[in-house]
This record gives structure tokens, sequence and C-alpha cells, in this order.
């Protein structure tokens, strides 16, 4: 969900709520500079969360809408399967 972007992304955090846990055979993917848990996945691949918002995309927060374009391609090989 983060191919073809830098290591560190500017995307719009508009929210109240933190994760504090994950499911079991999920793995934290993306995170905060302070820790905070931005973006996890299944083992397999196939079932992603994200505690922020890609598809607020501007000049401001400019790597959402790659975010999105990454997860529709996902979605779009696995439905192919």
């Amino acid at each position: 969900i983060f191919a073809d972007l830098p290591e560190k992304i500017i995307v719009c955090e508009a929210h109240s709520r933190t994760v504090e846990r994950i499911p079991i055979n999920f793995q934290i993917i993306a995170h905060t500079a302070i820790g905070g848990i931005e973006a996890i996945r299944n083992g397999s691949g196939v079932i992603y969360g994200l505690q922020f918002h890609p598809e607020r995309c501007s000049q401001k927060y400019p790597h959402g809408l790659r975010v999105l374009t990454n997860f529709f391609n996902i979605a779009h090989s696995w439905l192919k399967k």
C-alpha cells in the first residue's frame, strides 16, 4: 500500500482516537514520528487498516492519492485471482 512512496509520507490525520492494540495476525506497517499506529495489514497482505485520511489529497497532503492508487491496484489484482 506504500509502494512508490518515500519512507516518510505526509498525510492528513484528523482523529480523536488512537489504535492501542491490533488483532492477532496483523502487523504494524506505518506509524507516526512519536510511535502512534497509522497503518496495519494482516499476514497475507489482503486486509489493511489505516488511521489517516488518504482521500485528503492536496499540496499540503501530497501522498494520499498514491496510497489510494496503491489500494485500488491491490484490490484489482486480488479480484483477478
